[in-house]
């Protein structure tokens, strides 16, 4: 009996620690130029520690003054503030009190992660350009904006498509959803137009699409619909968010939040939202390289996702 008890109790306990093992670890806060290794390179090669998912068998290099702080699924918090290398395996983590508010920050910076996997996604999409446009003339990919609500932020609206001529010309088109009527018509050599003061162009609620034509060809984009919508709810909606990320997470990054609210914000498809948003962020961190390196992977990825 005693035997029995002893086995039930040996697999409780290797249970336990297998789940909490496989539980997911995420670093969610990065000061200083901190490093890391892994087994798999014998811990020899040295790269720049990244947000987002660790291995339990990841060596983490802090430097003098660096701090980095990683939190499981189930809450739990570490923050590694002394100079050295420390295995994430070995590292102790701490109860973090409203749990709820926690676990809702974590699903979401999990699940960009899942929904946005390469850093490259920049990269991959010229290449593609240039792929299906080499040799001949392919229609243009439009960037931006996406589908959906389009907030009117800025004194500025820039429309951008992509296609690998350097010689061409183009013609910009935005006209009325319903009545098919065009309302703004520019040319360009250029793979980008801004529309200055679009306020006084496009009506508030209001549904429009835009393309893209070669000129002289009979070569042109498909259409991309939006609907215009106030500053007013775009600054709403991003207090709310961010108030919603910063409520009992005090430790919360700029990097971190932006990629909890791109999530927020990706699950209520508002797209346009994402991108503006981004834009601010990396605005006010110009040297921020976490910033600039996850806004190009949400960008360039919700263009190959509509191409």
């Amino acid at each position: 009996m005693k035997y029995f008890i002893y086995f039930g109790l040996s697999l409780v306990l290797i249970f336990n620690t297998f789940t909490i093992a496989a539980q997911d670890i995420i670093v969610i806060f990065i000061q200083g130029d901190v490093k890391s290794s892994t087994a798999a390179s014998q811990y020899k090669k040295v790269t720049s520690l990244p947000y987002g998912p660790v291995a339990l068998d990841q060596k983490i290099i802090i430097p003098k003054n660096g701090v980095v702080k990683l939190i499981k699924e189930d809450g739990f918090h570490c923050e590694v503030t002394e100079q050295g290398s420390f295995l994430v395996k070995e590292l102790e983590f701490e109860k973090t009190e409203e749990k709820s508010t926690l676990n809702s920050f974590v699903n979401y910076f999990k699940s960009f992660f899942v929904a946005h996997p390469s850093s490259e996604s920049k990269e991959y999409y010229k290449n593609s350009i240039f792929a299906i446009s080499r040799g001949e003339l392919t229609n243009p990919i439009l960037e931006f904006p996406f589908s959906g609500p389009l907030p009117l932020i800025n004194e500025e609206l820039n429309f951008s498509w992509g296609i690998q001529c350097d010689t061409c010309f183009y013609k910009l088109l935005i006209q009325d959803f319903e009545s098919k009527e065009i309302v703004f018509k520019k040319e360009t050599n250029k793979h980008q137009y801004k529309l200055k003061n679009p306020e006084k162009l496009l009506s508030l609620n209001k549904k429009y699409f835009w393309s893209v034509e070669i000129k002289n060809t009979d070569i042109k984009s498909e259409y991309q619909s939006f609907t215009v919508s106030s500053p007013k709810e775009f600054d709403t909606k991003i207090s709310k968010l961010e108030k919603s990320f910063r409520k009992n997470n005090p430790y919360i990054s700029t990097t971190s939040q932006m990629i909890s609210v791109f999530c927020a914000l990706e699950e209520e498809n508002l797209i346009n939202y994402m991108i503006l948003y981004g834009q601010e962020q990396m605005s006010l961190e110009p040297e921020n390289k976490s910033l600039k390196d996850f806004y190009n992977r949400v960008f360039y990825d919700q263009i190959m996702h509509h191409k």
